[in-house]
């Protein structure tokens, strides 16, 4: 109960009842009143936060009506969740407010404000670290942790102040250690940073450990190659099938499979029959660059270069004359 709230009590037990009155309406009756359309509207899904915000006429106002309304006994305020989603429409002066709400009481409120957070844009720098600890809060028993991961992911290059808690948790106990894993590798480049111990943990003898590191690798972009090469065949199969992948996973396998040279061509010369025209691409591209150590791609190269599909066959050719040191 709020400041306000104390003095309603302290002055009805005094018997000033009209006095107590005019106290809960100056504090509750503004934000009720003025969010209950909104709010209502939003809980529906009938229009957008940053709409509800517009109507409520900007973001610093949005502000402050939902910090008072967050001040309001559930029973009066019973959309506190459908309230902090609104934050994520008001820029940098929500951001202290968000930061708060990620720690609330109410399981609600704290879903709405992981929800916000990764609606921010660049501000959303200064709510990536209190994210990422939502993010890792593993008793939490509602969606909050959930929502926090995918707004890490939302913010892009934003979050990059959330990477040294996600290295962090490298180190601790599995299910910490997958996350941390699952999230570098959605964030790709961003996470650059953790790309060192993205190498320890691709050496775990825990399979699943190793599938994610080796994956967050390849998406974490080229500086990744010389670790990826340094692994040798072990990791062409993971490179082969990241081929067909997002970017930047075909420009990091691509010279990694380059680098690890003769040991990649068998499985590389597999790739060529798949159905996948951007692995097989890729396949052909590796070749090429690999030069005369794959001469034995030479008869699958050819097949591509006379009839494959036509998007292939000029980079066959291609592929093969570099082969042959033409």
């Amino acid at each position: 109960m709020t400041q306000s709230c104390r003095k309603v009590v302290a002055v009805s037990v005094g018997g000033t009842v009209l006095a107590a009155a005019v106290t809960v309406c100056a504090v509750w009756v503004p934000p009720l009143i003025v969010l209950h359309g909104p709010l209502k509207a939003v809980a529906e899904y009938r229009i957008k936060p940053g709409a509800a915000v517009d109507s409520l006429g900007g973001s610093r106002r949005a502000v402050s009506l939902v910090r008072r309304y967050l001040s309001l006994p559930d029973v009066v305020a019973p959309r506190k969740g459908a309230a902090v989603t609104l934050l994520g429409r008001c820029g940098p002066s929500a951001v202290p407010l968000i930061v708060k709400a990620l720690a609330d009481d109410d399981p609600e409120v704290r879903i709405g404000a992981a929800w916000a957070a990764g609606r921010l844009g660049p501000c959303g720098r200064n709510v990536a670290v209190a994210l990422a600890e939502a993010a890792f809060n593993f008793a939490d028993t509602g969606r909050a942790a959930s929502v926090a991961k995918d707004s890490l992911i939302l913010l892009g290059p934003h979050a990059a102040p959330a990477v040294p808690r996600l290295i962090k948790a490298l180190d601790e106990d599995m299910l910490a250690r997958l996350t941390a894993l699952k999230l570098i590798k959605k964030m790709g480049p961003v996470a650059k940073a953790a790309i060192p111990r993205l190498l320890a943990a691709a050496r775990k003898p825990d399979s699943e450990t190793r599938q994610e590191a080796v994956a967050a690798l390849i998406r974490t972009g080229p500086q990744s190659v010389p670790g990826l090469v340094g692994m040798g065949a072990e990791v062409v199969p993971d490179l082969i099938a990241a081929l067909g992948g997002p970017w930047p996973a075909p420009e990091t396998s691509i010279p990694a499979l380059v680098g690890i040279g003769p040991d990649s061509v068998p499985d590389l010369i597999k790739a060529l029959a798949r159905q996948d025209l951007a692995v097989q691409a890729g396949a052909v591209r590796a070749l090429g660059a690999i030069g005369a150590a794959a001469r034995t791609a030479v008869p699958a190269l050819e097949r591509i270069a006379a009839s494959g599909d036509y998007r292939l066959r000029g980079l066959a050719a291609q592929a093969l004359q570099r082969i042959r040191g033409r």
